[in-house]
C-alpha cells in the first residue's frame, strides 16, 4: 500500500464510481451521522459517551457489511470490505474529544463566586 499525505496531491477528477456512491447518501443521513459524532466525548472525562460513539460506529458500519475491527487503547474502529476489491476508497477521520474537555475541568474545579 501506498501512503500518501493530501497536502502533496493535487486535486483531481472525482472517480465516477465515487461520485455514484456518495450520491446515495442523503442530506438526513449525513446530518444524523455528523451528530451522532459531534458530541462531547472526551476519553478521560466523558468515556461512556466515548465507549457508545464507538458502539454506535461499531455497529453501524457492521450492518453495512463491514468486517469491524476495535484497535488500541482508545478503541478506534476499523472498517474493512468482507471481500477483496479491485478498487478501494479509503477512508479516514480522526476525532478529537476536546469538546468536552472544558465542561470535565469545570466538574474537577468549581468557577470562583466572579465567573458564575
Amino acid at each position: 500500500m501506498k501512503i500518501i499525505h493530501s497536502r502533496k496531491v493535487r486535486a483531481a477528477a472525482p472517480s465516477p464510481r465515487l461520485v455514484t456512491l456518495l450520491e446515495t447518501i442523503t442530506e438526513a443521513q449525513l446530518r444524523e451521522w455528523v451528530e451522532r459524532v459531534s458530541v462531547p466525548r472526551h476519553s478521560g472525562a466523558e468515556p461512556e459517551q466515548n465507549r457508545a460513539t464507538a458502539n454506535w460506529l461499531f455497529s453501524d458500519f457492521a450492518s453495512m457489511g463491514f468486517r469491524v475491527e476495535r484497535q488500541g487503547e482508545y478503541s478506534n474502529i476499523l472498517a474493512l470490505p468482507k471481500n477483496a476489491f479491485e478498487e478501494v476508497f479509503l477512508v479516514g477521520a480522526h476525532c478529537r474529544g476536546r469538546a468536552g474537555l472544558s465542561s470535565y475541568h469545570s466538574k474537577q474545579r468549581p468557577e470562583s463566586p466572579k465567573h458564575q
